[in-house]
C-alpha cells in the first residue's frame, strides 16, 4: 500500500505542476493581453473588446486550477479547531467523516459542472470565437483534479493515520 499511496503521490506532483506552468502561461497572457489594451486605449483610442473577456476567462481557469494546486498542499479553507482539540482515534475518525463530506461535495461539483459545461456547447462568447464549454469546462476539471489529490490524502490519512504536509 506504501508504494502505491507514493506513486499516486508523484503522479499528483507531476499533474501540480502541468497546473503550475499553465497558470504562469495564463497569468503572462492576461497580463499582456490587458497591458496591450491599457496602453492601445490610451495612445490610440483603439478598443480591443474581446480584451476584457479573454482576461476573465483566462482567470477562471486560472483561478480552477489554483484551487486544485490549493487542495494539493492542503491550503483549501477549512475549519480545523476541532480536529486541533482532538486526539487519537477520533481525530482520525472527524478527519475521515471530514473526507466523505469533501468527496460528496467534489462529486456534485463534477457532476453539475459536466452537465453545465455540456448545456454550454450552444452558447458562443460574446465578442470571442468559441463556444462557452471551454470557459465552464474548467469546473469538471478543477473537481477531478481536486478528486484525485483528496483520494490520496485519505488513503494517507488511513494507512499512515495522518496526511502528508508538503514541505514549503
Amino acid at each position: 500500500m506504501e508504494a502505491c499511496i507514493l506513486r499516486l503521490r508523484k503522479i499528483g506532483n507531476g499533474i501540480n505542476e502541468y497546473c503550475k506552468v499553465a497558470i504562469g502561461i495564463q497569468c503572462f497572457i492576461m497580463t499582456a493581453v490587458i497591458v496591450v489594451q491599457v496602453i492601445l486605449r490610451l495612445f490610440t483610442q483603439i478598443t480591443m473588446h474581446w480584451a476584457m473577456e479573454l482576461a476573465c476567462y483566462i482567470f477562471v481557469w486560472s483561478t480552477m486550477l489554483g484551487s486544485a494546486i490549493a487542495s494539493k498542499s492542503l491550503l483549501h479553507i477549512q475549519v480545523d479547531v476541532l480536529t486541533n482539540a482532538l486526539k487519537g482515534k477520533i481525530k482520525t475518525s472527524v478527519q475521515i467523516i471530514s473526507y466523505l463530506c469533501l468527496f460528496f461535495s467534489l462529486i456534485v461539483l463534477i457532476i453539475f459542472g459536466a452537465q453545465h459545461s455540456l448545456n454550454q456547447i450552444g452558447q458562443k462568447a460574446v465578442t470571442m470565437p468559441f463556444s462557452m464549454v471551454w470557459v465552464f469546462i474548467s469546473i469538471p476539471i478543477s473537481g477531478v483534479l481536486m478528486m484525485y489529490h483528496s483520494i490520496v490524502q485519505f488513503l494517507e490519512l488511513i494507512y499512515y493515520g495522518n496526511v502528508y504536509r508538503p514541505v514549503k
